[in-house]
């Protein structure tokens, strides 16, 4: 669940820039985000207030102009989708699959995935932009987690032992693993059918973000995840290497 009010807020909002042109409404948003409908109801009427939401009959909202407008120079000016699109663009071309973008957020078991670059392979695997993902599913969120200090994984890991013990205890002897090889493969985890190949990336060297080759588990094999792997963890150090402000070359907000 997204416990931090600001990653709450972020998530509606970019639920709202993907809701078609009825809208949405308070029960189909809180059950998208796994929130309560009052504490959604409450981030929509404050964005309401704002002017970055409408609400409209029915007890449903859409996105004003202004949000749009916010999501507009996200899109074209933040430097982790700036730096990002050239990126996946390239490794979705190498790969053929479709690449997916999830960043961290204040809540170190979720993540949000932000940007997908699809690929030409036919039959892809597609996320919900926007959507919260656990962190501790899937390879994009084990890739995350795995960079993340030891406390805050320590955090994950005895929220995730109070609901299922198993799994955490695997995660725990799992996660180290993947910080050594700097890469985490999935399969039959966040969706069944659907495999897939993720590496960290960082801002200022610190955990970021993840980026994951994504695909029906019909087309892996194991050379597939080879080829994958020594694709993805060059694609998230040049990602990294394009957002580190301290060295003067990376990518700067405007």
């Amino acid at each position: 669940m997204l416990r931090n009010a600001t990653t709450r807020t972020v998530a509606v909002i970019n639920s709202l820039l993907r809701a078609g042109p009825a809208g949405v409404g308070v029960r189909e948003l809180a059950g998208q985000l796994l929130l309560s409908r009052s504490a959604t109801h409450r981030v929509l009427a404050t964005l309401a207030d704002l002017g970055a939401a409408r609400s409209l009959d029915g007890g449903r909202y859409e996105a004003t102009a202004t949000i749009r407008a916010w999501g507009t120079f996200m899109a074209t000016r933040h430097p982790v989708l700036v730096g990002g699109r050239e990126v996946m663009n390239a490794l979705a071309e190498a790969t053929g699959e479709n690449i997916h973008m999830l960043l961290a957020t204040p809540d170190p078991a979720i993540g949000v995935f932000v940007a997908t670059a699809p690929g030409p392979n036919p039959i892809q695997h597609s996320v919900t932009l926007g959507a919260p993902s656990p962190t501790t599913e899937g390879a994009a969120g084990k890739a995350l987690l795995a960079s993340m200090p030891g406390d805050a994984v320590s955090q994950v890991l005895q929220a995730l032992a109070g609901r299922d013990p198993q799994r955490a205890a695997r995660l725990e002897k799992e996660l180290p693993e993947i910080r050594r090889a700097g890469y985490a493969t999935s399969r039959h985890e966040l969706l069944a059918d659907i495999a897939g190949v993720a590496a960290p990336f960082s801002r200022n060297g610190e955990p970021y973000g993840a980026l994951t080759v994504s695909m029906p588990e019909y087309r892996r094999t194991a050379s597939t995840d080879e080829r994958h792997i020594a694709l993805v963890r060059p694609a998230a150090a040049r990602l990294s290497e394009l957002l580190d402000e301290r060295s003067g070359a990376g990518l700067q907000e405007k």
